[in-house]
């Protein structure tokens, strides 16, 4: 097993929404093609994951990667607007409800990870 020390750490951005239990497939579809696929495109983005509760129908945490907090910090804020929005339009504002930002009370950095 390899140790991974990652110094400065990835910094995580967390985002955490209520789904409509029965549209969460469609919702992770619209996530990655709206969101995820174009932040790969910026410098600094380093990953994306999506979560689901198992004990809580519908609740999804979006997990992006990025090298540092500065690479976060630089998103255009007028084109992030426009991807949320074209979410919401896509998706029904009635089927999505947010519920927190992880990151914005609780700055994580990936310190080490391990692999086999």
């Amino acid at each position: 097993m390899k140790v991974n020390v990652h110094n400065p750490g990835l910094f995580i951005e967390e985002l955490v929404f209520q789904i409509t239990p029965e549209l969460v497939e469609r919702y992770v579809a619209l996530e990655y093609e709206i969101m995820a696929k174009e932040l790969a495109k910026l410098q600094g983005f380093c990953g994306w994951q999506i979560w689901e509760s198992k004990t809580n129908a519908g609740e999804v945490t979006s997990i992006y990667l990025w090298k540092d907090y500065e690479s976060y910090k630089n998103i255009d804020q007028t084109w992030l607007f426009q991807k949320k929005n074209e979410i919401m339009e896509s998706f029904g504002a009635s089927n999505l409800i947010f519920i927190k930002a992880g990151h914005e009370v609780n700055r994580r950095y990936q310190r080490r990870s391990i692999q086999p």
